[in-house]
């Protein structure tokens, strides 16, 4: 199975181990075409089988509706949609019904941008490559392909500014109870990214313990 799109070149090594319930395995013979298929982008991301089913069903989405663009509302719909990574969400203090039909809700009422030529191809939008190119960094320093959580820690630290994001915003408990303590994230001041990357910036957060009262 390789990625739907022409734009992104996204590849499941052959001892793939990052193989959960509910994903299809990938062949060897899938993953052979996946790695020889001509892609107009200029990088390449090794990847879990979770990882790639997500992309295929934002790629798949943003098709659907006509969209010129494969969107952060349409890989959050996706997300929530995969057992995998809607438990990564959901982990974070996601409400994932509730975020799966807010994403629905906002991708069915954007006006399809590929009406002229409906035979066209959805490209991944700037703010989906950067989100790639960062669970690539987090998934190197764990030398392992990308994986939902990987995919999931950088969506929550996408600045809320970009296009999608607000959705995870209004669909996250920012208090979790923890024991006899209650995790309350306080937003630190967005990191300035080094020249030559991404232009649209991360936010980290910090937790801070918060005793509940009696």
């Amino acid at each position: 199975m390789a990625y739907r799109g022409r734009d992104l070149d996204l590849r499941v090594p052959h001892d793939n181990a990052g193989q959960r319930a509910g994903v299809p395995q990938t062949s060897a013979a899938e993953t052979e075409h996946a790695q020889h298929n001509p892609h107009g982008g200029d990088a390449t991301f090794l990847v879990n089988d979770t990882v790639l089913a997500c992309f295929n069903h934002a790629y798949d989405i943003a098709a659907a509706h006509s969209a010129a663009e494969v969107r952060i509302a349409h890989l959050l719909l996706a997300a929530t949609r995969i057992s995998e990574t809607a438990t990564s969400l959901q982990a974070r203090g996601i409400e994932v019904p509730q975020l799966m039909r807010d994403t629905a809700a906002v991708v069915a009422s954007q006006f399809p941008s590929n009406t002229g030529n409906s035979s066209a191809a959805p490209k991944a939008s700037h703010e989906l490559e950067d989100v790639l190119r960062h669970a690539a960094a987090y998934a190197d320093r764990q030398a392992h392909p990308i994986n939902a959580d990987d995919l999931v820690n950088v969506l929550f630290e996408i600045k809320s500014e970009v296009a999608g994001i607000e959705l995870l915003d209004r669909n996250t408990d920012r208090f979790e109870t923890r024991g006899s303590s209650t995790v309350r994230e306080t937003p630190r001041e967005r990191i300035r990214m080094p020249a030559g990357s991404s232009q649209y910036g991360y936010r980290q957060t910090v937790r801070t313990a918060v005793p509940n009262s009696a």
